[in-house]
């Protein structure tokens, strides 16, 4: 019974060798006769940007919180959310009932004192009393202006004003609420300009300049492009990261860009002509780049290149190829240095996706 279990056990095996081997016949067998087809496009010169790439903040021009400087108790709020506001426009009142009885007060000793500095005038005059009384009375209305002065900065203080034009957040307070200096009663962004706040390696410092126009794109506006200018480059580096702060300004009277958004940006470097092929007609080995060249007979050369700046779909070649070669971008996996290849379909130029 062993015996039969050993014969049926070789038998077996050699049925899957066979079979194996069937397999590989049909797998890999001799190639097809005939070129290969490919899809060339052919190297044309077109101007590259090396660009600077970083993640920038955006930030309002200004912002505030608003707060009251004095402790009193709100009267009246004059906003509601999100408004748009001018400058100096009246937000919020607190109760100043009696910061106007000092100022009331203040203007009646002011009149008092004109009215006994006219009386003195006269009794000088007429020599009736010494001229140096003049400019005792004359302090004290100089003191009366003074307190009147003070009494309506008081009166000042229990109201909260726009400092400038903007739009108000949320308001926090209402009618009877007792705000205390460092309470919040709302915020205000000025967005009609916005800061895109950003770092860069300092590899780049010679690259940045006031001016410099950048491209900068959110994903909230995936089809847009917002244009902005270098306005600061902070003059310290960070020691720990090597980096470059930098902030640049950008238009935003649409008020598509919020505060806390992050935006990618694009800082031009430096602009160069170069060849530009398909990056999947560029093959890579370590460190080393080739593409296949397309010859007049049809024949198949391997080329070592040396690439440049990249973009959406194209790469630049600096070295290696000559303009209007053409060079193989699809089909480069079932070719060889020396093949023999056909053009097949829509060719492409200059990288252009056929």
């Amino acid at each position: 019974m062993r015996r039969y279990l050993i014969v049926f056990a070789l038998l077996g095996s050699l049925a899957l060798l066979v079979l194996w081997q069937q397999q590989q016949k049909q797998a890999g067998g001799p190639p097809p006769s005939g070129p290969v087809q490919v899809v060339v496009a052919s190297a044309a010169e077109t101007e590259f940007e090396e660009l600077v790439e970083a993640l920038a903040t955006v930030n309002a021009n200004e912002a505030v919180t608003l707060s009251a400087t004095v402790t009193g108790v709100v009267r009246s709020t004059h906003f509601n959310d999100g408004d748009r506001v001018k400058p100096g426009q009246l937000l919020v009142q607190l109760v100043d009932d009696e910061e106007r009885a000092a100022v009331t007060l203040a203007q009646v000793a002011l009149t008092e004192q004109q009215r006994e500095y006219n009386r003195i005038a006269n009794l000088v005059r007429k020599k009736t009393i010494a001229s140096s009384e003049l400019d005792r009375i004359q302090s004290l209305i100089d003191l009366a202006r003074a307190t009147i002065d003070s009494a309506k900065a008081r009166l000042a203080e229990r109201q909260i004003r726009a400092p400038f034009a903007g739009q108000l957040g949320l308001r926090t307070v209402s009618v009877g609420t007792l705000v205390t200096p460092g309470t919040a009663i709302t915020t205000l962004d000025d967005l009609e300009t916005v800061n895109l706040d950003f770092t860069v390696s300092e590899r780049y410092l010679a690259a940045i300049a006031i001016g410099n126009e950048l491209r900068a794109r959110a994903d909230a506006w995936p089809e847009r492009i917002f244009v902005a200018r270098v306005a600061t480059i902070v003059p310290r580096i960070d020691p720990v990261s090597r980096a470059l702060t930098v902030r640049a300004k950008a238009d935003n009277s649409d008020g598509a860009l919020r505060p806390g958004m992050l935006l990618r940006i694009e800082l031009v470097n430096q602009r160069q002509t170069a060849l530009a092929i398909p990056e999947e007609a560029l093959l890579q080995i370590g460190d080393q780049h080739f593409v296949f060249v397309v010859g007049d007979d049809q024949l198949v050369q391997r080329r070592d290149v040396t690439i440049g700046p990249r973009r959406r779909g194209e790469v630049a070649v600096m070295s290696g190829l000559a303009a209007g070669e053409q060079v193989v971008r699809r089909g480069t996996l079932k070719i060889q240095d020396g093949a023999k290849v056909a053009l097949s379909g829509d060719q492409g130029v200059g990288g252009a996706k056929p």
